[in-house]
C-alpha cells in the first residue's frame, strides 16, 4: 500500500470516528440552463445538493463588514468539484462560499461567510 492510499484511508477513518465533533453540511449549487440577453435573466435547474461530514471553525470578523467567517474542512474524496458550490447549509444556517478554497488531495477547506 502506497503512502497516498494509507493517508487517504486514515483521513476516511478520522471522519468516521469524528462522531459528534463533525457537522453535517449540505453543499448546494444551481446549474444555469439558459440565459436571456434581452431581459438579463437566467433559467436555472433545481439545486444540486451533496451532504458531507466536516469540521467547522467559526471566527467573527473584526472588520467594518462585521460578517461571521468560518472554515469548513471536508474529506476531499467526498467533493468532486469544490468550485461548483455557492451555498453550504449547516444546522439550518446558510453560508455563502467565498471564491477561494484549499485542497491538498486529502481534505478540502471552504472559506464561508454570512451576515451577522
Amino acid at each position: 500500500m502506497g503512502y497516498r492510499r494509507l493517508v487517504q484511508s486514515l483521513v476516511a477513518k478520522a471522519y468516521t470516528l469524528a462522531g459528534t465533533l463533525a457537522v453535517e453540511a449540505t453543499l448546494s449549487h444551481r446549474e444555469a440552463k439558459a440565459f436571456d440577453f434581452a431581459t438579463g435573466n437566467s433559467r436555472t435547474s433545481t439545486p444540486v445538493v451533496t451532504v458531507v461530514k466536516g469540521f467547522l471553525k467559526v471566527a467573527e470578523s473584526k472588520g467594518p463588514e462585521q460578517a461571521v467567517q468560518a472554515d469548513l474542512v471536508v474529506q476531499a474524496s467526498s467533493v468532486k468539484d469544490p468550485s461548483a458550490y455557492d451555498v453550504i447549509t449547516i444546522d439550518g444556517v446558510s453560508w455563502n462560499v467565498a471564491a477561494e478554497y484549499k485542497t491538498n488531495g486529502y481534505t478540502t477547506t471552504f472559506a464561508l461567510r454570512r451576515a451577522r
